[in-house]
């Protein structure tokens, strides 16, 4: 998924009450479909099936965020994939990535504060 957020003194067209606009996009048409009925009618959010290696970045506005959830691992050419990032971040702009574990920590390399049920000790 790829979101956007954008804060403007006045209310960017499409954008929700708090100014804030947001899009989501993933290669799964069926991911698009569930997200767009579970967020229907949600004020400045939209989705769009789109595929960062196949479909054409220069399509995109910049971004403040771009976020990469669980499909970094899969991205084939990742340098390129990584400049079209850089390229659509509006200077300041932040990339997120978030892979999945194939396993979990050793006890040694987990902190002392967290633990695998994800609460606070």
């Amino acid at each position: 998924m790829r979101a956007s957020k954008t804060i403007r003194r006045s209310r960017p067209s499409g954008a929700g009450a708090d100014g804030v606009r947001a899009l989501g996009v993933d290669y799964a048409e069926t991911a698009i479909s569930l997200a767009q009925s579970r967020y229907q009618g949600t004020s400045g959010l939209s989705f769009q099936r789109w595929n960062a290696e196949g479909d054409e970045w220069a399509t995109l506005p910049l971004y403040d965020v771009i976020s990469s959830r669980l499909s970094y691992t899969l991205i084939q050419e990742k340098e390129k994939f990584l400049k079209d990032v850089r390229d659509h971040l509006v200077p300041g702009g932040s990339f997120h990535v978030m892979t999945p574990h194939a396993v979990r920590p050793t006890p040694a390399r987990t902190p002392k504060h967290w633990n695998h049920s994800g609460r606070n000790q």
